[in-house]
């Protein structure tokens, strides 16, 4: 007697042109998946290719068992985020000659455990992965990122009404928070590990603060500017200065959104959790650009989209959190080139009603033409 099939039944998808510029899907479950019809409307934007949504597959079908598997093993992740990037021939058939996924993971997970669920997932779960890796070459790395608590005991309630946020109240209890300090940290490691600052280096920070991003990179530097617009928190970072007796860094108090900055120049500029306080970003972008050398670089982090939750009031917040994409436009309408961006750290804060918020940080960087 054979032993039965292992084979599952056919999976049927049924795609239709409508008529005018989309291809419809309808799955198995009924759920529509609208597609470009044609060129114009794929170039638009108006809807995804057919090409976008199987290069996405290999995104979704993945991050899918990796949650599932997390979930059941009892490791719920906080973030995951996939990029998937393939390169093709140019000459027809125009196929996949290599494909790399990448995963960026936060949580209560460690390094083994991430490797062998991803290992797992790409091999054996997820049949969209293991057939493209019949198909090409398929190779995949991760990421995990940490996870930052504000407040774990609870949200306070600040009275900071008026359309600028009053940052001197704020300035000496600012570092009482373990959250934000942390943060800060992890976004200083990651300009350290991206830019390579160096002891010939000149570096601009706005929205110091306090200095927790700045007092962390000074000791890479020739010299490190702290400016700030709140004259309580550049209090706070002068008393460090004195108390560490440092003597490559000094402060300037000014507002960046009327257009003051120090006439540098700079090889290096960054800003940290700041520019969501900026009115215009493109004008700043090309301020900043001014006061870097040829060939400087500027690093910015910031906020994903955050749907105004990040923030308990609107008060001197301009933006909520910025699409990459938008920003890369400022970047590049700006001067700037070879701007890269990735996550580099989750930030976990309770909502109104007490429940758990999740919010990504990204950080930006890119180069002044020479």
């Amino acid at each position: 007697m054979n032993p039965p099939s292992l084979t599952r039944p056919p999976m049927v998808i049924n795609v239709q042109w409508d008529g005018h510029e989309r291809i419809i899907a309808d799955t198995p479950l009924h759920c529509k998946i609208s597609m470009a019809g044609n060129k114009e409307v794929m170039t638009a934007g108006t809807y995804p290719s057919p090409l976008d949504l199987f290069v996405a597959s290999l995104g979704g079908c993945p991050s899918h068992e990796i949650l599932t598997i997390m979930q059941d093993r009892k490791k719920p992740l906080a973030y995951l985020a996939v990029r998937v990037e393939g390169t093709r021939r140019d000459s027809l058939p125009t196929i996949f000659e290599k494909v790399h996924v990448s995963f960026t993971l936060a949580g209560d997970i460690d390094d083994q455990l991430v490797h062998e669920v991803i290992d797992e997932v790409m091999t054996l779960r997820c049949p969209v992965a293991v057939s493209f890796a019949k198909a090409t070459t398929l190779t995949w790395g991760y990421r995990i990122i940490p996870v930052v608590s504000l407040y774990p005991d609870g949200h306070p309630v600040t009275d900071i009404g008026g359309e600028k946020r009053n940052f001197d109240k704020e300035a000496a209890t600012w570092d009482g928070n373990p959250g934000k300090v942390k943060l800060a940290h992890e976004v200083a490691r990651a300009i350290t590990g991206t830019v390579k600052p160096g002891p010939e280096m000149d570096v601009l920070d706005i929205g110091a603060g306090t200095g927790l991003v700045t007092l962390a990179l000074q000791p890479h530097v020739r010299t490190i500017t702290a400016a700030d617009s709140s004259q309580g928190m550049l209090d706070i970072l002068d008393a460090k200065i004195r108390a560490e007796k440092i003597t490559n860094a000094r402060t300037r108090l000014l507002d960046p959104d009327r257009g003051d900055l120090p006439e540098g120049p700079f090889d290096l500029v960054v800003s940290s959790m700041t520019f969501h306080h900026i009115r215009d970003v493109g004008v700043l972008l090309n301020r900043l650009a001014g006061v870097l050398k040829p060939s400087g670089r500027i690093v910015i982090a910031d906020l994903d989209p955050d749907e105004g939750k990040f923030h308990d009031t609107p008060a001197g917040v301009f933006h909520d959190g910025f699409d990459r994409h938008e920003m890369l436009a400022y970047f590049g309408a700006s001067g700037f080139c070879d701007v890269q961006d990735r996550t580099v750290a989750v930030v976990q804060k309770p909502g109104p009603s007490g429940e758990m918020q999740t919010f990504s940080v990204f950080l930006m960087t890119g180069k002044k033409r020479g």
